[in-house]
């Protein structure tokens, strides 16, 4: 599982939430009531309102939730928290970041999650209000703005409860420094508040609870408290309580908010709100409890409750258009959208439901209607069906429509409202998306092939750099071979993570030239016998500073863009040259910067591009082509890696005489220097250190430790971060730099592992490997190529220059 991201401001955020004094506190009804609220409105078995501290996420609220708290490494929480926004996990066992989380593998089985985080108005983001469903599902665009709605009144109940906070501290300090407020605090206090002491008597009351419960103060204290305010079935149970608190100390009362009976003295019962807190730990034993009468908001729950049900009618209904359909009278009333989404005036249809029978295609009547009919035959609630509605021009839209249905106690049916969907867009939309899947997933393929093969093309560098120290010159000559063999397969899987979108953009000096015909002997083999693949290169072209396995992704698909074009065969042909751009026409609109360019054209002799179509080419998933024989990918990719390139692309076309694509990329004016390494290219430091070498590739690990070996180092090997902590733990002190692979089994990765040791030793060396590169290896420490990291695979010579340069470089001790 991928562990959450955590920000650098972290430290800030739960230092803002331990100011709040909200964990781990005793439940709320607000928070309560927002959870049940949220579960209800986005249709999910359980809600909860979350917040995460550095080590773990605790749940304030919980309904349909029996778990109190989880570590924040496995949280969801986290992950909304870097949104800062809504997040939505449709089926977290499809998702990467969550599909081995012990809450979605194991108890309670998370398939569903959605959280939209909890902002202070200071901005930090304290934790989400989460619904959760234990099947995968989303939600509508209706039930995501009630979630965040709903989000922003628990942020407004934080606010509230820090402020009470506040006030109570204040009051709290102004008590004890001035006893007389005491009384005058008990008399503006609008709930009951009634003092007893360790016997159960009543030692103080305040004004509230004489109108409470309708006493007097002078004939209230004294009296045994169980006998004049609790009801007599419940009398036996308060003492026993009490004496168990008074023997033992623990009670399952005292600081918490309970809902029970009172009496009064004339007998009434009435529910109450209770809190009971004991009095400092002075003995004998004190207590106050605070009473507040329920009966008024009990009548405010029933008709909160009767709210809700109106408004969970509603939300189920939150699609482009809503519809009411009295089942007893058959009229339907549509709401203004149908004008806006189909052209029907809602006015002219509201009335007899034939009017909305009327409007499905008569290919999909009979079952829609059926479908609707066998619902309310089996009493179900929820009715949907995906039909074709027709819009006031006659044309017909993709629909999906749904509905709620409410019966009466005698299982009548009453009911049904609900919300008819436009899908025609989407429908298109899914078909682009089944083309492309098939991209991506070849894409995601070659991504893990690279990796592993760069592991292995690294062992068999460290082989043939040690065979060639010691070769004889026909070996040697061998050993070069093996080398450049190498150098040449590296390529290659530069390739492939560039089709895997892992590699990033490696600029050199190239020859277009030379891009062009190596790729011609690449090309020409793989065109059919009809077509002609011919070349022509201008001499005089400068270089380029470009990434070359780019520039041969792009030559590719102009070559296959124009084969497509060309069915009954014809003649490809590429050509350079060179242009100079001035700034009289960057100002006239040429998107470019002013300077000379090397050109590549590729010109065809096939059917040409409509005039209506010339706009859209670039455009990802524009395809003229049919079904099945293109993604609609390839010149799009063309375009973005000519822009990365700071170039420009021009397209001329005549349909029925071929097309021409000019690319032009800035030619090289004076190239700088690079920056050189204190070691030549063929020094070899050596050195006595100790270095600890973390890699789970066996093979690749043993041979970095013998080259190292090799070279004077003493070496610890270890094939996990867990197994690195212990050899830490056993031989840390002797250590002097770590060589760790990015991307390790174990549950701790390369970066989670160098933050481990520093806590021990800020100042440790630390050389990363990769098969990727350091732009994809995710979030933490900035790792640099040549620096504190090496891209795999590498020369064993730059590891050993770059262990040295690391180990002279670092500070002295007692610095």
């Amino acid at each position: 599982m991928p562990a959450p991201l955590i920000p650098s401001s972290d430290a800030a955020r739960v230092a803002a939430l331990q100011r709040l004094e909200i964990l781990d506190t005793p439940p709320e009804a607000p928070f309560d009531e927002l959870a049940k609220v949220a579960a209800c409105v986005c249709e999910t078995p359980t809600g909860l309102v979350t917040l995460v501290d550095a080590h773990r996420q605790w749940f304030k609220a919980r309904y349909g939730f029996s778990v109190p708290e989880t570590d924040r490494s496995i949280s969801f929480c986290t992950y909304t928290i870097a949104e800062r926004s809504l997040l939505e996990v449709q089926d977290a066992e499809q998702d990467p970041r969550f599909s081995d989380n012990p809450l979605v593998t194991g108890d309670p089985h998370i398939r569903f999650y959605a959280g939209a985080a909890i902002v202070t108005p200071d901005g930090h983001a304290l934790g989400s209000l989460a619904v959760i469903d234990y099947r995968p599902r989303t939600l509508t665009d209706g039930q995501r703005a009630t979630l965040l709605a709903l989000a922003n009144q628990v942020v407004a109940q934080i606010e509230l409860r820090r402020h009470l906070a506040q006030v109570e501290r204040r009051n709290s300090v102004a008590l004890e420094r001035r006893d007389h407020r005491i009384a005058a605090l008990l008399d503006s206090a609008l709930d009951a508040i009634v003092f007893i002491d360790h016997q159960g008597r009543i030692a103080e009351v305040n004004p509230a609870a004489e109108r409470t419960f309708r006493i007097l103060r002078g004939a209230a204290i004294g009296q045994d408290m169980a006998e004049l305010l609790i009801p007599p079935r419940m009398r036996e149970d308060h003492r026993r309580g009490l004496a168990a608190h008074l023997s033992t100390g623990k009670s399952h009362v005292l600081g918490r908010r309970i809902e029970t009976t009172a009496q009064r003295t004339d007998g009434s019962e009435f529910p109450i709100e209770l809190t009971i807190t004991r009095l400092g730990t002075e003995e004998p034993a004190m207590f106050a409890g605070t009473l507040r009468d329920m009966t008024e908001q009990r009548e405010i729950d029933s008709q909160l409750r009767q709210s809700i049900e109106r408004f969970e009618l509603a939300v189920r209904a939150t699609q482009d258009v809503i519809w009411d359909w009295d089942l007893r009278t058959e009229t339907r009333w549509w709401s203004p959208a149908l004008a806006i989404s189909y052209g029907h005036e809602p006015a002219k249809l509201s009335g007899r439901v034939d009017s909305w029978v009327e409007l499905v295609h008569p290919d999909d009547r009979v079952g829609v209607e059926d479908s609707v009919r066998c619902v309310i035959e089996r009493r179900g609630v929820y009715w949907s069906a995906e039909y074709r509605f027709r819009r006031s021009d006659g044309s017909f839209a993709q629909v999906f429509d749904r509905g709620y249905i409410t019966y009466a106690m005698d299982g009548q049916p009453l009911r049904m409202i609900g919300a008819l969907a436009d899908m025609t867009e989407r429908r298109r939309l899914e078909e682009q998306l089944l083309r492309s899947q098939k991209l991506e997933a070849v894409g995601q393929l070659s991504s893990g092939l690279a990796h592993d093969f760069n592991n292995l093309l690294s062992i068999i560098e460290c082989n043939a750099f040690v065979l060639g120290e010691t070769a004889d010159a026909e070996a040697a000559v061998c050993v070069k071979d093996i080398l450049y063999a190498s150098e040449r397969a590296a390529a290659l899987t530069r390739q492939l993570l560039l089709l895997g979108r892992m590699q990033r953009l490696r600029e050199n000096t190239v020859d277009l030239n030379q891009i062009v015909m190596d790729m011609m002997r690449i090309l020409e083999p793989t065109l059919t016998a009809r077509i002609t693949l011919t070349a022509s290169v201008d001499a005089s072209v400068r270089p380029i500073r470009a990434d070359a396995s780019m520039l041969e992704q792009v030559v590719l698909n102009l070559v296959i863009n124009a084969r497509d074009a060309m069915e009954r065969g014809g003649t490809i042909k590429l050509s350079t040259s060179q242009t100079t751009v001035d700034t009289e026409a960057v100002r006239h609109g040429l998107v470019c910067a002013p300077g000379g360019y090397a050109c590549l054209s590729v010109t065809d002799s096939g059917t040409g591009i409509e005039p209506d179509a010339l706009p859209q080419i670039f455009e990802p998933f524009f395809t003229t082509k049919e079904l099945g024989r293109g993604t609609g990918l390839g010149l799009s990719t063309v375009y973005h890696i000519v822009k990365q390139h700071r170039g420009w692309i021009e397209v001329s076309s005549t349909v029925g005489s071929g097309s021409t694509f000019m690319i032009a990329l800035p030619a090289v004016v004076d190239a700088k220097p690079r920056e050189t390494s204190r070691f030549t290219a063929t020094d070899q430091p050596t050195g006595t250190e100790t270095l600890l070498v973390v890699e789970d590739e066996p093979l690749l690990r043993d041979r970095i430790a013998r080259l190292l070996r090799r070279y004077g180092y003493t070496v610890f090997e270890c094939a996990s971060g867990p197994a690195a902590l212990e050899a830490w733990r056993m031989n840390g002190s002797r250590i002097d730099l770590v060589l760790s692979d990015l991307m390790m089994p174990g549950g701790l990765d390369g970066r989670e592992l160098v933050q481990q040791l520093r806590r021990d030793r800020a100042d440790l060396c630390v050389i990363y490997m990769s098969g990727f590169s350091p732009e994809h290896a995710g979030q933490g420490e900035v790792l640099v190529d040549g620096v504190n990291f090496l891209e795999k695979p590498y020369q064993p010579i730059r590891l050993l220059q770059l262990i040295r340069q690391q180990l002279d470089h670092r500070s002295p001790p007692g610095r």
